[in-house]
């Protein structure tokens, strides 16, 4: 616990609910689920990036998940590199196994796991994060790779109310120490105070108003064309009248007046 809470540079009590779930956790060697409402998710994560580097400083990976996710794909997705791998010139059978050599080498399994919507990976997939968690490694590209000392995995999961929301396998669902939902309504510190999110909120806004206003322009333009077009038919039919008058045998008094206001 002291080794932990020594790098942190915060009190406990000034903590959210979300970190005060992460550092028990990161504390006693467990992990949690996450839970919030659906139109939540995204704003859940974002708060998670943010705070899993600048509060605990360690590093972290966002994991997507679905029913079409694969055991491969999704071991594949722990790893964060040291370095970045070098391209091959070719890709032969040769060149393709020093790759892969190469990034098993400089890779490792990320401190901080966030998977969206677990719920929803096949069963095999529950059943490789359970053994993932109880021994402390995974088969990935070829090789085992021990999890970090520090080390937590976080599946974050709709839910609309505390206690509610889907469940994940039963030994799953046993293993994580708790289940945290988090209330929209008690806000995202971290996002709050991130500048860049708040600049991209605004420019976004700017860019909704901006199509607003191009839209509602071109229906003006819109209309004073079909407004036109509409007078321009109206007048060639005058016009087109007042000919079939003139072309006439004679021409009665009534014809003469429609032909003289056709004429201005």
């Amino acid at each position: 616990m002291a080794s932990i809470t020594s790098s942190l540079s915060f009190k406990a009590e000034e903590l959210t609910d979300i970190e005060l779930a992460i550092l028990i956790c990161l504390a006693t060697d467990e992990h949690p689920i996450l839970t919030t409402p659906a139109h939540n998710i995204d704003s859940l994560v974002y708060e998670l990036c943010l705070l899993v580097p600048r509060v605990f400083q360690l590093t972290h990976v966002l994991i997507y998940c679905s029913p079409f996710t694969t055991p491969e794909d999704f071991a594949s997705e722990l790893l964060v590199f040291s370095m970045p791998p070098s391209p091959c010139s070719t890709d032969t059978p040769e060149s393709i196994a020093l790759q892969r050599n190469r990034l098993t080498a400089s890779s490792s399994i990320a401190h901080c796991i966030v998977a969206i919507n677990f719920d929803r990976v096949p069963h095999i997939i529950q059943i490789q994060v359970l053994e993932m968690l109880r021994t402390r490694r995974i088969l990935t590209r070829g090789a085992v790779l021990p999890v970090p000392q520090r080390f937590v995995f976080i599946p974050v999961i709709e839910a609309d109310a505390p206690g509610e929301g889907p469940r994940l396998t039963p030994h799953l669902q046993h293993s994580f120490a708790m289940s945290h939902w988090h209330d929209p309504e008690d806000g995202y510190v971290n996002i709050e105070a991130d500048e860049i999110y708040q600049d991209k909120i605004r420019e976004r806004q700017r860019r909704q108003e901006r199509h607003q206003q191009l839209e509602q322009e071109w229906w003006q333009e819109w209309e004073q064309q079909q407004n036109q077009n509409q007078n321009q038919n109206q007048a060639e039919a005058w016009t087109s009248a007042g000919r079939d008058i003139e072309r006439g045998e004679g021409t009665s008094a009534g014809d003469s007046v429609l032909i003289s206001l056709i004429s201005t």
